[in-house]
């Protein structure tokens, strides 16, 4: 009746029957005892299975006529281990881990390292410790994210798992372990040689909310290198100077190179930083001039914009200027003390360019901007200058009448009108500074009324300052 049903290698995996003492027999089948026939069968499967130490697990697989999870557990993982016999504690030892765990332990999967250095060696189960993906089911589950970023670190691990093995991974790990992992790889170099695949990965899964954790910044470059998408104003605040540039270089979508300036200019200064400024004039400078009307404009940045006035102004950006205050703010970043004049453009181009400018600009900008169109229209002397100074003189010659000028448009005026003999009076300097300009462009009544000039003041404008009558040396005599 003695009849073996459980031997290592038999029933529980391949390898183990050698040297096997371990049997057990099989009581099933029709007896006769006394006239009475008794039908003798095995124990079906306990409900409950052991979860105490080896030998508990292994007598409960042994007993049990059923294919049980540790016997399914050893078919699987033994069968292409190099010792399987040697290892078979080990494996149930395995197995209790695994039942009990949907994560098995770093620690658990470097004592398989330690017992199977060789690659082939367990391959199969350390592939499901990786959380590879094979043609049947694994069996015990994998290490975390983390902690398979950090097997792989190991040679003995690294062979095992490929570029899309890693993907798929990375595409079923939770935003938390993925955070994790981000950290990982930030603190360790040579995954951005070795894995970036790894880097792509967790660059497709990253969003604002792992941006917002405190991982490397090293990390936080590689993300942003790989998604213009979350390249936004709090993302990039942390990064190096150096790090801005790089992902400028990236990066061409403008939206994306305008927040990476506008980080900049809220910055201190850096001299890395001005390549920004030769890269791309005419972005760089609209910038600055709205960063600088909004308060963003970090002041370390005035002189480096100022002696950088030659690159801007060979640029096209005055063309492009659309409001009165970002012309009077690219005056300001520029330095330039007599105003409109250094923005080398011509009367014609301020006559048709002032009609369609946004009036945004405080009175006081209007008033020193306007002056130094005046003065430049006064200095040209075109056929163009009538034009723009009927758009500008009268703003000029009400603040001059009013007596409130300030003292930057006062001495702007006073430097560029002529003086007449002991006359300080600004108002008739400028008419005369007209009467000039009338003597080689003539303008009509029509002309000189749109600027504001009529009744006497015309005479000024035609005939000049009278001369005053001159005293005889001699008075008492007739």
């Amino acid at each position: 009746m003695k009849k073996p049903f459980w031997r290592f290698g038999h029933s529980n995996g391949p390898g183990f029957e050698r040297n096997s003492l371990f049997e057990t027999a099989v009581m099933s089948g029709r007896r006769l005892k006394n006239n009475f026939a008794v039908q003798v069968s095995a124990s079906a499967v306990a409900d409950t299975r052991p979860h105490g130490n080896w030998v508990e697990a292994a007598a409960w697989d042994a007993t049990s006529v059923a294919v049980t999870p540790l016997r399914r557990f050893l078919w699987r993982y033994g069968r292409d281990m190099a010792f399987p016999r040697t290892r078979f504690r080990e494996l149930v030892d395995l197995f209790l881990i695994a039942e009990q765990r949907d994560e098995l332990p770093l620690r658990v999967a470097q004592h398989v390292t330690e017992a199977m250095p060789e690659l082939a060696d367990g391959e199969v189960l350390k592939r499901d410790i990786l959380g590879i993906r094979t043609m049947s089911l694994p069996l015990c589950p994998p290490v975390s994210l983390p902690n398979m970023l950090s097997l792989i670190d190991d040679d003995r691990w690294r062979p095992l798992i490929g570029s899309a093995d890693i993907k798929r991974r990375l595409e079923a790990t939770s935003a938390s372990d993925i955070a994790l992992a981000a950290n990982i790889i930030g603190e360790r170099p040579q995954y951005f040689e070795h894995w970036p695949e790894v880097l792509d990965g967790i660059a497709e899964r990253a969003d604002e909310q792992l941006l917002d954790q405190n991982i490397p910044s090293r990390m936080m470059v590689e993300i942003l290198r790989r998604r213009g998408d979350l390249v936004q104003a709090q993302s990039v605040k942390s990064l190096r100077s150096e790090d801005l540039m790089l992902l400028f270089d990236c990066h061409a979508d403008y939206a994306i190179r305008n927040r990476l300036v506008l980080e900049a200019l809220q910055r201190v200064f850096a001299p890395e930083l001005l390549k920004l400024l030769s890269h791309e004039c005419e972005r760089f400078i609209f910038i600055a001039i709205g960063a600088h009307r909004s308060n963003r404009l970090d002041q370390s940045w005035i002189a480096p914009i100022s002696g950088a006035r030659e690159i801007i102004l060979a640029s096209q950006f005055v063309d492009r200027i659309s409001s009165l205050g970002d012309v009077c703010t690219a005056i300001h970043l520029l330095g330039l003390w007599n105003g409109a004049s250094g923005l080398n453009r011509d009367a014609s181009f301020w006559a048709n360019a002032l009609p369609r400018l946004r009036p945004d600009a405080s009175e006081l900008d209007v008033l020193f901007l306007y002056a130094s169109l005046l003065i430049l229209a006064l200095d040209e002397r075109s056929p163009a200058s009538w034009k723009l100074i009927e758009l500008t003189l009268p703003t000029v010659r009400a603040g001059v009448l009013r007596g409130q000028l300030p003292n930057n448009v006062y001495s702007l005026l006073d430097r560029a009108v002529p003086s007449i003999r002991d006359n300080w009076d600004l108002n008739k300097r400028i008419l005369m500074a007209l009467h000039r300009l009338y003597e080689t462009n003539p303008a009509t009544r029509q002309e000189l009324g749109r600027a504001g000039v009529w009744d006497d003041d015309l005479d000024i404008v035609f005939y000049g300052m009278p001369e005053p009558p001159r005293q005889r040396l001699f008075w008492w005599l007739p």
